[in-house]
């Protein structure tokens, strides 16, 4: 919708965080907190030279900026301090968020619990969405972890709505 984040992003990320991962802080946000949509490619740039993160141009940068893959669902006071950061320095920081999908832009999701409930949510979701990985020399979310997460996103909601996981 003309570039910018819709209403709808937020209840797609509600619903998958609240109905499948069984998040009632995702449904109700906790006293004092709203929720926030995090850009975890950073709508500003500290680097200009848009080819780093696979992109032709400026333009091709800006469309891939709301696409649900480069979007997650954060309260705001944890994504105002997180700003333009680039994703190297933000991803320690998703290990300490409350919402599964945020959490694991950083690390695997794990459980205590061997078998249950939990278990199975914990296991689906690392199945179906994969962490992503940089190179020592990476610093930035790229065109291309976008189109991945991106598609990640898209079936894993499908496979709920079908009733499939």
């Amino acid at each position: 919708k003309n570039g910018t984040v819709s209403k709808k992003t937020t209840t797609i990320y509600r619903f998958l965080e609240g109905y499948y991962c069984n998040r009632m802080d995702a449904i109700t946000p906790q006293t004092g907190k709203r929720f926030s949509i995090e850009h975890i490619m950073s709508r500003k740039l500290t680097v200009y030279d848009y080819s780093v993160m696979g992109f032709k141009d400026e333009e091709e940068f800006e469309q891939y900026l709301n696409r649900i893959g480069n979007l997650s669902l954060i309260y705001t006071t944890d994504n105002s301090s997180l700003g333009n950061k680039p994703f190297s320095e933000k991803s320690p920081h998703y290990k300490e968020v409350d919402f599964f999908l945020t959490k694991k832009l950083s690390t695997q999701l794990s459980t205590s619990v061997s078998n249950g409930k939990d278990t199975k949510l914990i296991n689906q979701i690392n199945k179906s969405i994969s962490t992503p990985k940089l190179t020592s020399k990476q610093q930035f979310f790229t065109k291309s972890m976008i189109d991945k997460r991106s598609a990640e996103i898209s079936h894993f909601l499908a496979d709920i709505l079908i009733q499939k996981i």
